[in-house]
């Protein structure tokens, strides 16, 4: 009794809540997945709005119209050939100097028959020039008449006069600073500590309102001088120093007529030789809607799910909602409900109903990835086409050349759909055995050359370097050369998608005894030994690839191994873990 007990009702109710458990799990699997999804939309939406937003400012720069301040957080600059408001520039402007002709009069008084009254009289009338270059060379020399004449209040004077004339430059530096450093140093020397402070402070002020454009040495040695003259240690505000070390790092980088770059917490927006450096507060109110952050490329990003996109410098982030999904809740309510009212209406027949209902539970999870990826497939191709076709026609004015750029876009998006649509319809005839297959001689190598030659070319591949090695004599084989061609196509694309960090993919055609044998290797994350025996099996995808949010819709290799047997041949594949795979296809020669 006890042995029919336990066989018929313990254990059947233990497989019976195990059954539960997995279909909680499962279902916590498909909230996992939405939330996924969501975050993905939020993504897709953002991308959308910051290329927008970056587009219009493109053209705001482009056109030359002027920012206003709602349009400009504080941490914001414009910068016009790499001059702009800041400590210190990437590129200084070269400013106009004073003609060493026009003081030849006061210099030969000056030097060569020592009369400093004529040279005095020489320089004065010089000083109401219109040139602003003149008039800074002219009060430079009074400076210096008068400090030579031991007139030093005269000498601090004509400084201040020469310290209020602008976009003028002596030697190299600006008029303005150049004034403002000879009068500390005057009042330095003369023992006017209380005065020299209050100069210095106001040369800090300057300094800091970036009234002068200076390259990062001369700012440097500016601010050593004044912390000399003011008695203690400072540094210029964080911010500030950040923003233009941010400029001098970004500026250089810039190439092409358009284009951003990231650095940090700036982003570096250009159009031409104008240029909006954005700072964190910039990119908070402007790109990072809610819920998503952005990180430059290569910068560790917070946990979430990660998208970068072409023409963005950032990866865009966007955080998983931690919240139940009510209708994922009520679902598991339901579950836990029915646990305890299926365990007495089935304990006779539990074990039998167990195993069926695992079956049909495998089945139902292969179908649910399957409709999940290829869902996910269509979803990027169709969003590219739906992104670039509002925006051409949302702004009806785009250049040509960008105009182009977005139908070249949806051609790629287009030709995408187009194969995915393709591969599924060329997979069901093959499972259903009404795919016909034209054999006939096929050089394998020339083959495998020329679908290395059109994979290349595929912005799949862009970034990867793909090597081909054939023979020079043609291995001939009796094949479906389209059949084949999407065989080989295949696992090029399997190659590039797993290959992790590592850029580079082998794809080799060698004759093997009575054969031909096509590798493919790669050195990315390898293929666990447990999920190798299932690989070619459709809808099967391993749990790391499924880990790591790689989307692909499972019925490649199954395609690939349809296509081998077909042809009398077979596909093998040789991994390791984190080291990469090596698949092979094992082609018949002529009989």
């Amino acid at each position: 009794m006890l042995f029919a007990f336990v066989a018929v009702v313990v254990v059947p109710s233990i497989m019976l809540v195990t059954l539960g458990m997995r279909l909680l799990d499962q279902d916590r699997g498909l909230e996992e997945r939405r939330r996924r999804e969501l975050a993905e939309g939020s993504i897709e939406r953002a991308a959308a709005l910051i290329q927008k937003d970056i587009e219009m400012a493109q053209k705001r720069l482009a056109s030359g119209l002027s920012w206003a301040g709602a349009d400009l957080a504080p941490d914001a600059v414009v910068l016009s050939k790499g001059a702009g408001a800041l400590l210190y520039l990437p590129v200084t402007p070269v400013l106009p100097e004073p003609p060493r002709e026009a003081f030849a009069e006061a210099d030969r008084a000056e030097f060569q028959a020592g009369d400093i009254a004529k040279a005095l009289d020489a320089c004065r009338r010089l000083a109401g020039s219109s040139s602003a270059a003149i008039r800074a060379g002219a009060w430079l020399r009074i400076a210096r008449l008068q400090r030579k004449a031991g007139r030093w209040e005269e000498a601090l004077g004509a400084w201040r006069e020469m310290a209020g004339i602008g976009e003028v430059a002596i030697e190299g530096e600006p008029a303005g600073l150049m004034a403002r450093r000879a009068r500390c140093r005057a009042l330095e020397q003369a023992g006017r500590t209380a005065e020299l402070q209050r100069e210095a402070g106001e040369l800090l002020t300057e300094l800091y309102s970036a009234r002068w454009p200076l390259d990062h040495d001369t700012f440097l040695v500016a601010m050593q001088q004044i912390r000399r003259w003011l008695g203690r240690d400072f540094d210029a505000p964080a911010a500030k120093q950040e923003q233009a070390a941010a400029a001098s790092t970004l500026w250089p980088q810039r190439r092409g007529q358009e284009g951003s770059l990231c650095h940090g917490a700036y982003t570096l927006i250009w159009q031409g030789e104008a240029a909006l450096l954005a700072g964190p507060g910039y990119r908070a109110s402007h790109w990072e809607p809610s819920g998503v952050l952005l990180r430059c490329r290569g910068e560790a990003a917070p946990e979430g799910l990660a998208r970068q996109f072409t023409g963005l410098p950032w990866t865009i982030t966007a955080e998983l909602d931690s919240r139940a999904l009510p209708e994922f809740t009520a679902r598991r309510a339901a579950v836990l409900a029915a646990i305890p009212a299926l365990l007495i209406l089935v304990c006779a027949v539990a074990y039998f109903a167990w195993r069926a209902i695992s079956r049909e539970l495998s089945i139902a999870r292969l179908q649910s990835d399957f409709v999940a990826s290829v869902s996910h497939e269509f979803r990027t191709p169709l969003t590219s086409l739906r992104q670039f076709g509002e925006m051409l026609t949302e702004v009806p004015e785009l250049p040509p050349e960008t105009r182009l750029q977005y139908y070249k876009a949806q051609n790629r998006a287009t030709d995408r759909l187009s194969r995915l649509v393709e591969t599924l319809l060329d997979f069901g005839r093959m499972e259903a055995g009404r795919r016909p297959y034209q054999l006939e001689p096929v050089d394998a190598a020339a083959l495998v050359r020329e679908v290395t030659a059109e994979f290349s070319a595929d912005p799949i591949a862009r970034g990867f370097e793909i090597e081909c090695r054939t023979p020079d004599r043609p291995l001939t084989v009796d094949a479906d050369r389209e059949a084949l061609s999407r065989a080989l196509w295949n696992l090029l694309h399997n190659a590039v998608k797993y290959s992790g960090d590592r850029r580079d993919v082998l794809i080799e055609a060698t004759a093997t005894g009575s054969g031909v044998t096509v590798r493919v290797v790669d050195h990315g994350f390898g293929i666990p030994r447990h999920e190798q025996a299932r690989l070619f099996q459709k809808f099967e995808r391993g749990e790391t690839v499924r880990k790591r949010g790689i989307a692909g819709t499972g019925i490649g290799l199954a395609m690939v191994r349809h296509i081998a047997e077909a042809h009398g041949g077979r596909v093998q594949v040789e991994s390791t873990e984190g080291e990469g795979s090596v698949f092979s296809l094992v082609l018949p020669g002529r009989g």
